[in-house]
């Protein structure tokens, strides 16, 4: 057994490896293990190392005999690592096997190497002494007997390695902070701690910035868990105070400790224990005396150390009272100077933390004297500046610190600071002093809130009851400050004016969050409901102003008033709910009185700032729930009830004043952008909504019962919102009048909103709309009811300059965003599918649902607003046999729509998401053609036939309305892939090369339509999207073109178009799906530039380059070492991108999107070619930057100016 553990321990000694190291001491570990510990095994592997120990005693031996000081210095490495094969087997042993005895007989070996051997035995044996310390059987006296043994390096514990030195102080950190230990030590020395004396002789000098963090948090639980005399806390604090302040030089090798690391350990030791306090605090004040002597950086670390030491000393009355008035006087000219910003907020959270100091504790109040005398100190030098415009800021800051410090001191003087601020204001030396008095005032009363909120919350405890003086000082500010400068500063809010006014309307917010604070802690608005009305009335009228300027009158305010506007009332709403109706009816009021009917550019840009600001101020917070004073609770969808209704009305009055569509379309913006608010204020949204509709006996859906469902819970509020819904809807409303509140069920605010937003929805398409079953009063022989837009609306479009589509886009925007909402279940049971089409109008059956000439194209739009966003199971009922959906794109296919026409994009739009959406109906029979597969084949052979018609020379219009069909059709199957798409991609390719020049031109622009990326396709939507569809399309619609593409040449004409095709659907495509083909795109695009550049581009313009050169912009960001040996073309070309043709020249003008993506491509250049390459071009390219500089677009001469930056740097 001894052989087997020296020739371990050989083997340890001559390893290099540290794996190889510890598969050794595992190894001996076992070995031991298996023999439970018995002593000849432990005495065979303790004695394996002794040929190491016995050499080193005779090397020491003969060298002291030579009269030399060095001992074995040949054997210090193998004999550190004879030890170290002692402590490596003790890290892997199974310490609880070790008897009593044998721990003792260990620790003492171990602990004479400090004494013995402190060139070899010391690192071993601090590892060695660590694992012991873990061992089941370890004794206390042990950790005592420890101590003092590697105390006995003395001034050798400075010769440690940092990384031996770190090992030892983890062993003291663990010892003193063991509970066994700490007793043993303290019943060894007592009172006098003379092992905390060794240990400051030992560790006071160490530099190593781990090291420094282990020594500090030793000495922190040295005087936080022990009883230091007087004398040994002296001379803990002379030792760490001597690193103070800490810094750190900065190291190419990381240490894992930085300077802030160091400052909070420090930190940390002068705040352990108020025992501290008598030196502490005189040191830390002396420091903070030198004046210039003390940088930044210091200043702000004894403030923060100070901080530490308030918030941790206990007992405040010994140990903190008596220095008081000394850090008082030290402190409060760093505020009152205030040079450097963040010496003097740190200054004020030192006074904050004695303020909340004194305070005390709910279970431990004290003595209320302190708070007094403190705060009496500080107003008596702070109070008298208050008058100075000079000293204004800061001495208020320095007052509502220490009153804002603690509850107790608010109520104690915080009436006693209002007094003062409120009698300067009387006597202004300046605007700029009166804003800075409001801004102390409106800081009071933000932490008045504070304080109010957080005694309602639990978070703050009443020591005293609350005096009259407190409710009476604020409540008087409304009258006696805020509305005599509010009606001063809001009729000029101009020049120095500006500030003031902010203030003043923060105020007039924070008045109406005011709580009165009983001593039960019940709490009630401070301000009557009068009172909050009338602030809400002077906020409103102000945002209301600009509707009553003209033309020359000047803006009413600035555009950071009016966002101070905005943000008090918002909180204004929020805060009192009895504001909702005079702010409404005010807004109402103040928009229906003026005529519409043809407003100035200026009325309108208001009209739209004053709704979107009015939508944003009620809906984008949610109110808190509150207890109303019939006993039941407020209803959260209160404020979106009330704006949505009143917005209906004005809607409805404004129609009937017959004003410009475009301000209807911005009142329904009104209720877009308060759902939109509304939404986001009830986040975290639910992934879906689910409303189970009722039905009627005819199975339609009982639109009357979701409203009642929805809005049963707003009845019994305050707000009174009902009544405005009442006035639209008398019938639905009349029984939720008459029943008390509801109480079976708790309402869902999102799902009552969801709701109430798509019955607003269902009421606005009916109100745009009309049913015409009849001309004459007599219906038409064998017609069916059409939806038509409702009679008053066409009326306003007399005038052509009269446009209806802002107002159907917005219709369409909120019909999506409800929609969208909802899961399949839910928008199947709503019947949404079929809405899209007869537009919630149940008496409209198939006939003119569908598109047709006769229909409007913004009726197409609202087709598209409810389908966009459904999901394909909601859907499935259309795609029977005969139904809506064969229907309308059939119509669709025969109408042949402009290409020309924006309006046929909503058509256009609803034919690909029936065609992306389709799944096969349940009611068609398995051999039948899918749904998209019928309408495909449709599409095609009507292309086909309008392909091969003779007369397509003369017309070329036709067949590019056939084209444009096709593609719509295709659109919606390529995200899909459908497998009915392959099969008809030649004859896509067909009319690209077709002998109709701009026919087949035509066709190679428009193919990006399948790859685009359109919003109603996304899954956003709820589309079918396969991931890699555009590698997919790709393949089938790209790469079969490159044969007949390259080369370009005129022999070929329709290669032109190939190329052109080819480049249109990568544009719309990632670098990956291409990247294998560049070289061949370079050289397609160098042909297209260089034809659209050309001296005859034929029936082509420049602006169709944009394809091109948005590639070739790709390419250059991707793959710029490709475009190297075209540079040459590429460069050429660019220039005739850029460059404006001469006056009287035939060229024809490239487009400002041309221009822009030109010199985006130029700016590239420089950062991706060697200058070699770019110089020849320099002067040419910089004269034409130069010019572009003074381009009439602005996107063009601001990407000029950066490109003209980069390529300067050429020269």
């Amino acid at each position: 057994m001894a052989t087997k553990f020296r020739d371990w321990a050989l083997q340890y000694v001559l390893a290099d490896e540290d794996t190889a190291r510890n598969e050794i001491a595992t190894k001996a570990a076992k070995e031991i293990e298996s023999s439970q510990a018995s002593r000849p095994v432990l005495g065979s592997w303790a004695a394996s190392v002794g040929e190491w120990l016995v050499s080193s005693t005779d090397a020491a031996d003969e060298s002291v005999e030579d009269g030399e000081e060095t001992q074995g210095s040949g054997d210090i490495v193998a004999r550190a690592k004879a030890l170290d094969f002692l402590a490596a087997t003790l890290q892997a042993l199974d310490k609880s096997i070790l008897k009593p005895d044998q721990v003792k007989m260990l620790a003492a070996f171990f602990g004479s190497m400090f004494n013995n051997d402190t060139k070899a035995g010391i690192t071993a044996s601090a590892k060695a002494l660590r694992q012991l310390t873990t061992a089941k059987n370890f004794k206390p006296q042990l950790g005592v007997k420890m101590i003092q043994d590697v105390c006995q390096l003395k001034e050798d514990f400075r010769l440690q390695t940092a990384a031996t030195r770190l090992d030892l102080y983890e062993l003291f950190q663990y010892l003193i902070q063991d509970p066994a230990v700490a007793s043993e030590l303290q019943h060894e020395y007592g009172a006098s701690s003379g092992f905390m004396v060794d240990l400051v002789q030992l560790c006071s000098h160490e530099r190593d910035p781990k090291n420094l963090m282990v020594w500090f948090d030793i000495i922190t639980t040295l005087l936080t868990s022990y009883a230091p005399s007087d004398e040994v806390t002296e001379e803990l604090f002379k030792t760490f105070s001597n690193y103070f302040p800490i810094s750190m030089r900065t190291s190419a090798t990381s240490v894992g400790v930085t300077a802030d690391d160091l400052k909070l350990g420090l930190r940390r030791c002068f705040s352990a224990h108020q025992r501290l306090a008598r030196l502490t605090f005189p040191y830390l004040i002396q420091r903070l005396d030198q004046g210039d002597a003390v940088t930044v950086a210091v200043k702000l670390d004894i403030l923060k150390t100070l901080q530490a030491c308030i918030e941790r000393y206990e007992n405040p009355q010994s140990s903190l009272v008596p220095y008081i008035d000394k850090i008082w006087n030290s402190l409060k000219y760093e505020v009152r100077n205030g040079e450097v910003q963040e010496t003097s907020d740190a200054t004020l959270e030192v006074l904050r933390a004695i303020g909340t100091k004194l305070n005390g504790t709910a279970s431990e109040p004290l003595d209320v004297e302190p708070v007094k005398n403190y705060i009496d100190l500080v107003f008596g030098d702070s109070v008298e500046d208050l008058s100075n415009p000079t000293y204004t800021k800061q001495a208020g800051q320095l007052c509502a610190t220490v009153v804002a410090s603690s509850l107790r001191a608010f109520l104690l003087q915080g009436s006693r600071l209002v007094d003062a601020i409120t009698q300067n204001i009387r006597q202004p030396k300046s605007p700029s002093h009166t804003k800075d008095l409001m801004f102390l005032l409106n800081a009071l009363l933000k932490e008045r809130r504070t304080f109010t909120q957080s005694v309602r919350d639990g978070t703050s405890f009443l020591l005293e009851n609350p005096t009259e003086k407190d409710s009476t000082a604020f409540k008087a500010l409304f009258h006696q400050v805020y509305l005599p400068l509010w009606k001063q500063s809001s009729t000029n809010p101009f020049g120095e004016h500006i500030g003031l006014l902010k203030e003043v309307i923060k105020g007039l917010a924070l008045l109406v969050c005011q709580q009165n604070l009983a001593s039960d802690g019940a709490q009630d608005s401070l301000h009557s409901a009068e009172e909050c009305k009338e602030i809400a009335s002077l906020l409103t009228h102000k945002v209301l102003e600009p509707l009553t300027l003209s033309a020359n009158d000047r803006v009413s305010a600035t555009p950071e008033v009016e966002q101070e506007l905005t943000q008090a009332l918002r909180t204004v709403v929020v805060e009192s709910r009895c504001v909702y109706e005079p702010l409404l009816a005010n807004s109402k009021a103040a928009i229906v009185a003026r005529d519409w009917r043809a407003p100035s550019e200026r009325s309108v840009q208001s009209l739209q700032e004053i709704v979107a600001r009015i939508a944003y101020v009620t809906c984008s917070e949610l109110p808190a729930l509150k207890t109303l004073s019939n006993g039941s609770a407020s209803n959260q969808l209160d404020s979106f009830v009330c704006l949505s209704s009143v917005l209906l009305q004005m809607f409805d009055s404004l129609l009937v004043k017959k004003a410009h569509p475009e301000v209807l379309g911005l009142i329904v913006a009104g209720v877009h952008g308060a759902m939109l608010n509304f939404r986001d204020a009830c986040a975290p949204l639910p992934k879906e909504v689910i409303i189970n509709p009722t039905l009627t006996a005819q199975g339609s859906v009982d639109w009357d019962g979701l409203f009642k469902e929805a809005i049963s819970g707003t009845k019994q509020t305050e707000g009174a919102g009902l009544w405005h819904w009442s006035d639209l809807l008398p019938d639905q409303c009349s029984d939720l009048q008459a029943k008390g509140p509801r109480t079976e069920r708790e309402h869902d605010v999102f799902a009552d909103f969801t709701r109430l937003s798509l019955y607003t929805v269902r009421y606005l398409y009916l109100r745009v709309t009309k049913l015409t079953p009849s001309v004459a009063g007599q219906p038409e022989e064998g017609a069916h009811p059409a939806i038509r837009v409702a009679d008053d609306f066409w009326n306003l479009c007399e005038d052509a300059s009269f446009s209806l589509d802002p107002l159907f886009v917005q219709l369409q925007g909120m019909a999506s965003l409800v929609s969208r909402s909802l899961d399949a279940a839910s928008q199947k049971s709503l019947q949404l599918a079929v809405e899209g089409f007869r537009l919630f109008r149940e008496s409209a059956m198939n006939g003119e649902l569908v598109h047709s000439p006769k229909r409007a194209a913004q009726l197409d739009g609202l087709t598209l607003g409810i389908l966009e966003s459904l999901w394909p199971d909601a859907m499935v009922d259309l795609y029977k046999p005969g139904g809506l959906a064969f229907d309308f794109v059939n119509s669709y296919l025969e109408t042949a729509p402009d290409p020309k026409d924006a309006r046929e994009g909503h058509a256009d739009a609803v034919v690909s998401v029936l065609g992306n959406k389709y799944k096969q109906s349940p009611h068609g029979a398995s051999d039948e053609p899918t749904f998209y597969q019928s309408i495909l084949s449709n599409a095609v052979e009507g292309l086909e036939n309008g392909l091969s018609d003779p007369r397509l020379d003369q017309q070329p219009e036709t067949g590019m309305r056939l084209v444009y069909q096709a593609l719509t059709v295709f659109e919606g199957g390529f995200p899909r892939q459908d497998k009915s798409i392959p099969k008809y991609i030649p004859v896509l390719h067909k009319a690209i090369a077709h002998e109709v020049p701009r026919v087949g031109w035509y066709a190679a622009l428009s193919l990006e339509r399948l790859v685009r990326e359109h919003p109603y396709l996304s899954t956003d939507s709820h589309a079918i999207v396969r991931p890699l569809y555009k590698q997919w399309a790709y393949a089938i619609l790209a790469k079969p073109l490159y044969p007949s593409a390259l080369p370009v040449n005129q022999e070929y004409p329709q290669g032109i178009n190939n190329a052109m095709a080819i480049l249109s659907v990568i544009r719309r495509c990632s670098f990956a799906v291409y990247g294998d083909d560049v070289q061949d795109i370079i050289r397609l695009i160098v042909a297209i530039l260089q034809k659209l550049f050309g001296p005859d581009p034929g029936y082509a313009t420049p602006s169709d380059a944009i394809a091109a050169l948005a590639v070739l912009r790709e390419i250059l960001d991707e793959d710029y070492v490709a475009l190297r040996e075209h540079l040459p073309s590429i460069m050429e070309n660019l220039v005739k991108a850029v460059a404006r043709p001469v006056r009287g020249s035939s060229r024809k003008p490239p487009s400002a999107s041309c221009r822009k993506l030109g010199v985006q491509i130029l700016s590239g250049l420089p950062s991706k070619f060697e200058e070699r390459y770019l110089l020849r071009y320099s002067l040419q390219i910089n004269r034409l930057l130069a010019e572009s500089c003074g381009d009439p677009v602005r996107e063009v001469r601001r990407e000029a100016m950066a490109a003209r930056e980069r390529w300067a740097k050429l020269d």
